[in-house]
């Protein structure tokens, strides 16, 4: 298996991930890392962009948030519906945890912080 089939997938996995949280393409792009010239092209074409490593690591961390929530809930509705619920805990301070990610996705900071917090309610 080449490199090129392995982000194909890892792109593919998480952009169906992110379809499932609802957002839109735009928000799609932005937590990706994408401009959307380059997202809507992968879409047109079905051909995989070339991932930078920051790319690769934020789909890592929707993946994981994604593990996190499947351990956490048993249901889909929660499994897929945690990220656009309102969180009144400290570090979500009444927004969702997509908001979280989405109003911040020029930095993987957020994404990363969103990912630490929903590891770590699987936990309990």
């Amino acid at each position: 298996m080449t490199n090129e089939i392995d982000t194909s997938t890892a792109l593919k996995l998480g952009i169906n991930i992110l379809n499932k949280w609802k957002c839109t393409n735009t928000q799609i792009a932005t937590i990706l890392g994408f401009c959307d010239d380059t997202f809507q092209n992968f879409y047109g074409d079905a051909k995989c962009p070339t991932l930078t490593t920051e790319q690769l690591e934020r789909l890592s961390y929707i993946v994981n948030i994604h593990a996190a929530l499947n351990t956490r809930f048993s249901n889909s509705e929660n499994v897929y519906g945690f990220m656009s619920m309102e969180n009144r805990n400290e570090f979500f301070n009444g927004r969702t945890p997509l908001s979280v990610i989405y109003e911040e996705s020029s930095s993987i900071h957020s994404l990363r912080a969103v990912c630490r917090r929903i590891e770590g309610m699987s936990d309990r």
